[in-house]
């Protein structure tokens, strides 16, 4: 009891509570004790890293699966576009005595099967006509002068253009409209040289 007393008054007075060998024992353990634990919290730090550089890479690899995915997709179907693009030029070459055949009511239903495959893979029709043109989504094949439509709008659709969920399939191929050209001035100074020429000529 003395003993206790004793120790408890030491360790308020701020004295030592052991002396001798069990002194450096006990400095020693508790410098052990120190390096433990900040190896331990070098560990709990590396550990943190660690787990988080893998869900980042799970993450990564996700991205690049559905990329690749995707871009195998996109082949396939990009592969298909003519076929569909005959089928629709074969149902607008239909011979009038031949419109209200069964034979056409059954490839308009096939067309409208491949139709909606397209769509449920994700492919959606990129709509031109009338919009402005758009070098992302569009190709120009051609221009022509139009007093109906703006100049840089897209006048008729040669090719129709697919979008695979949020990228350029196939660009659709344009006609875009152009304004008339540019009415050139001739100085009157250079008008009597031309008419003479030209009257020269007669």
């Amino acid at each position: 009891m003395d003993e206790e007393r004793r120790l408890q008054e030491g360790s308020a007075a701020g004295e030592p509570l052991l002396e001798g060998p069990e002194a450096g024992v006990a400095e020693e353990l508790q410098a052990a004790l120190a390096e433990a634990v900040r190896e331990r919290d070098q560990f709990r730090g590396l550990l943190q890293r660690t787990q988080a550089e893998l869900v980042n890479f799970k993450k990564r690899m996700e991205e690049e699966r559905l990329g690749w995915h995707r871009t195998a997709q996109g082949e396939i179907l990009l592969k298909l576009l003519p076929t569909l693009d005959d089928l629709e030029r074969a149902l607008a070459q239909v011979p009038p005595d031949r419109v209200d055949s069964g034979w056409l009511e059954g490839m308009r239903l096939v067309y409208r099967s491949f139709l909606a495959v397209l769509q449920s893979a994700g492919v959606a029709r990129i709509d031109a006509l009338g919009r402005p043109f758009d070098p992302w989504e569009h190709e120009a094949i051609s221009y022509e002068e139009s007093a109906e439509h703006a100049e840089g709008t897209v006048t008729s659709v040669v090719r129709e253009g697919y979008r695979l969920h949020d990228r350029v399939l196939r660009p659709a191929q344009v006609i875009v409209a152009k304004g008339p050209p540019p009415k050139v001035e001739v100085p009157q100074a250079f008008r009597s040289v031309i008419e003479e020429l030209s009257q020269k000529e007669e």
